[in-house]
């Protein structure tokens, strides 16, 4: 009985840290800047052209543009060419890119 009283808020903390903290949101501008700035900082799809992404946003809408990012488009490779990020990360990504472009989303 010692055992289990002396270790058992120990596990219950450990097991516990991960609801407690809460899942760590990733960070959709570091994504960006070290997977697509590369190719999104400039030209058309430059993520300030803002009439470029306004059109993919009203005509194809945000969930079309995820699953064009995780799996690519054209000239675009799944995940750009990085298929170690989480879907989550591209997510994040295309996020920070809207967001900087100026485009208006829609309300959810």
């Amino acid at each position: 009985m010692t055992f289990f009283r002396r270790w058992l808020p120990a596990v219950l903390l450990v097991c516990a840290s991960p609801v407690l903290a809460g899942e760590a949101q990733p960070d959709g501008e570091a994504i960006y800047q070290d997977n697509c700035a590369m190719c999104h900082s400039h030209g058309r799809m430059s993520v300030s052209n803002t009439s470029t992404w306004q059109s993919l946003i009203d005509d194809q809408g945000v969930d079309k543009l995820y699953a064009n990012a995780i799996h690519g488009i054209g000239r675009m490779p799944a995940k750009g060419g990085h298929p170690d990020l989480a879907e989550d990360d591209v997510k994040a990504a295309v996020d920070y890119m809207l967001q900087e472009s100026g485009a208006t989303l829609p309300s959810k």
